[in-house]
């Protein structure tokens, strides 16, 4: 086995030479709503309609109560 000496590299650019030898592929399959917790998405999400489906002049947005999610 040839031995090779290891210099440190700047943090950058040991990032950038990990980056570019690496292929990050995450595997995709379709998941029910329930099951898709914790999971992240494949491709954006677009919505086809407005919701609220009229204009709110008040306020655009929701709240919700950081209890009521857990």
């Amino acid at each position: 086995m040839d031995r090779r000496e290891l210099s440190p590299v700047q943090p950058e650019e040991g990032l950038a030479r990990a980056l570019k030898t690496s292929v990050l592929k995450p595997e995709v399959e379709e998941v029910g709503v329930w099951e898709a917790y914790g999971r992240r998405l494949a491709e954006d999400v677009k919505v086809t309609m407005e919701i609220p489906p009229y204009h709110m002049a008040f306020f655009d947005g929701y709240a919700v109560r950081v209890e009521s999610l857990k």
